[in-house]
């Protein structure tokens, strides 16, 4: 007769304390790549498509540790506001400014890196881009270090990293 008033006793006790422990409750955050700067001088450009594969087709920010640089793992709680192919071409084209259709080189993009790399405090983006505008084919590799510990300015570094890709692009699409 007394057993369901303990067991009554038991689960309020419980479950009062599962909420003593926990004072904060884990909040996702998003983040976007910083504004693209566009400038002149830039090639007439239109991003055609922006491509990626595996886990890149998701929001997830991905990192790897430089000790087992074969295993890429992605960040709980920490992601990007969009896929990253968006975010890529939407950067790209405001980089490069809004060209005439007719007179724009269509570029096709694909990701093949876009992590960040965690090596005891020289911590580093990496992006990797192929692009194939009519019949070339361009390569590009960036590593752009972090200025900082906050996932803010690993967003900004990512930015960075695709502006010197962006450059180096342009300079090879300035190329006859």
């Amino acid at each position: 007769m007394n057993k369901p008033k303990y067991l009554w006793l038991l689960a309020v006790m419980l479950l009062g304390g599962c909420s003593i422990g926990s004072t904060q409750v884990p909040e996702d955050h998003y983040y976007r790549l910083p504004d693209a700067s566009s400038g002149t001088g830039r090639a007439a450009v239109t991003i055609a498509s922006v491509r990626v594969s595996g886990m890149l087709h998701e929001r997830a920010m991905l990192y790897v540790n430089a000790a087992s640089p074969l295993e890429v793992k992605r960040f709980y709680y920490h992601h990007w506001a969009d896929i990253p192919e968006n975010l890529v071409g939407q950067y790209m084209q405001a980089w490069f400014g809004e060209s005439n259709p007719a007179h724009a080189a269509a570029l096709n993009v694909f990701i093949n890196q876009f992590e960040l790399l965690k090596e005891d405090g020289n911590n580093r983006v990496i992006v990797d881009l192929s692009v194939d505008s009519q019949d070339k084919h361009y390569h590009f590799h960036q590593e752009t270090p972090v200025q900082g510990t906050a996932m803010t300015d690993v967003a900004k570094a990512f930015g960075a990293a695709l502006g010197q890709i962006l450059q180096q692009l342009n300079q090879a699409l300035s190329q006859p």
